[in-house]
């Protein structure tokens, strides 16, 4: 099969094939195209064995049509056997499970209620008026999802397989001459984080990239994540998928707004603003209404619920950076190597790469630090985090003396020690921090 096109499997009762042959009529189009193949159990030949060739065409296929009626439901093949097929290759990613509501039926509880079922609001085809505007409202939910798997296929393709030294290094001479010739004196070849002294030590965030950002509690990791996802979304219009497990989406919108005025979020939780901070507070919101950034408040997700979100965000805006706060509330997915589950760590970088783009974590430092002397980070104590150090590209520790002592003569400083870094870029960068606004911000002597 063509990485141009997908293969559609449909999952039907015998009782339902009329309205089956109906969807594949509307369907048609996309045939001619080239973007689809469809298989159900009439193209089984004479003299084949048609269990195997159903096994064999269900669990090869890129989407999966679930034709939902009473009979499906009913029938000991469909619903016994298709179906826990079909499931367990959408759990693996291996296809993409779509439920079409056919006649009214009551599947409350069945295992792909918890998938988004077509038509529109789930609405049976039959119980509309007009059965044509139901299948196009069935058709655009497919081509969605048909781009999406084209989409997957060819980041798959181009990761896979071995590649000439030819070919990398025109990719190379390309990317080397951009950058000799342009105009720019400070260009990084990264997505910018906002903080120049920063960017110029790491060269930005890079494609493929796993960067954790980590520290002990009131050090700000979680308020840098959110700048450097703020930075990306408004100065650099980039689309950004912000993950926050620790504040609802409340919680984090006020932040957003207390960062961009660079307003006290005491004042703005209490509407207690002058003129020029109504004035602040209304552009900023402007601002982030205009902006490509996506919050996501969920508890306790998986990896792989994540990495669907982002699969999903990224076939509609082209996504370039995630945000996830923080890797502690992540629970594992059932990924299994051998007889081995992967990490977290492992899978966040493995997503990174699949997306081509930077996943920025953040994550806590164990609280043995507090018993040494010098409380500033160091790799090692990332050596309990499940390989979190091995995985990540890129390790950003935050520290603040503030923290510790409160006459310190660095108040509104803050500094980010680059621990790890893949052109071994180490180093310690100096930024102002101002946590009445969220705000971190490149270095100016005697600015707080």
């Amino acid at each position: 099969m063509e990485n141009n096109s997908v293969s559609i499997f449909y999952s039907y009762s015998h009782k339902d094939e009329k309205l089956r042959d109906d969807l594949e009529t509307h369907l048609s189009l996309l045939l001619r195209k080239g973007l689809i193949s469809s298989w159900h159990d009439r193209c089984i030949s004479a003299g084949q064995e048609w269990a195997t060739e159903i096994d064999n065409n269900i669990r090869s296929a890129d989407i999966i049509l679930l034709l939902v009626s009473s009979d499906f439901i009913a029938s000991e093949y469909c619903y016994g056997k298709e179906l826990a097929i079909a499931i367990d290759n959408h759990e693996a990613n291996k296809s993409i499970v779509i439920p079409v509501i056919l006649r009214p039926t009551d599947w409350e509880g069945a295992p792909f209620a918890k998938l988004q079922a077509l038509p529109a609001d789930a609405k049976a085809v039959t119980s509309w008026s007009n059965y044509d505007e139901a299948w196009l409202n069935v058709v655009k939910g497919i081509k969605k999802s048909i781009t999406q798997r084209i989409e997957l296929k060819n980041r798959m393709k181009k990761s896979t397989g071995l590649r000439s030294m030819n070919d990398l290094l025109e990719r190379f001479v390309d990317k080397f001459e951009h950058q000799n010739n342009s105009e720019s004196e400070c260009l990084i070849s990264g997505l910018e984080t906002g903080i120049t002294d920063l960017d110029m030590l790491i060269d930005g965030l890079h494609s493929s990239q796993l960067i954790t950002i980590a520290s002990r509690p009131n050090m700000g990791k979680g308020d840098l994540a959110l700048n450097i996802a703020t930075h990306a979304a408004l100065s650099n219009k980039l689309p950004v998928a912000y993950f926050t497990m620790t504040m609802t989406a409340e919680q984090l919108t006020q932040r957003l707004v207390s960062s961009v005025s660079s307003i006290d979020s005491y004042s703005l939780s209490r509407a207690t603003l002058d003129d020029d901070q109504w004035a602040r507070t209304s552009a900023s919101i402007g601002l982030l209404l205009e902006s490509p950034l996506y919050i996501d408040e969920s508890i306790f997700s998986t990896v792989e619920e994540l990495r669907k979100k982002c699969i999903e965000l990224y076939s509609v805006q082209k996504l370039k950076l995630v945000v996830i706060d923080s890797i502690q509330h992540l629970n594992p997915s059932n990924s299994i190597q051998g007889n081995v589950t992967i990490s977290i760590p492992k899978q966040l970088k493995n997503l990174a790469r699949e997306l081509n783009i930077p996943i920025i974590i953040t994550s806590s430092v164990p609280i043995e630090i507090e018993k040494r002397v010098c409380k500033r980070p160091i790799l090692s104590d990332l050596s309990e985090c499940h390989e979190l150090e091995d995985f990540s590209d890129t390790v950003l520790f935050i520290y603040r003396g503030e923290v510790y002592n409160e006459d310190s003569d660095k108040l509104g400083q803050a500094e980010l020690i680059i621990a790890k870094e893949m052109s071994n870029k180490l180093g310690i960068v100096t930024v102002n921090y101002n946590s009445n606004n969220y705000n971190f911000r490149t270095y100016e002597k005697n600015k707080r």
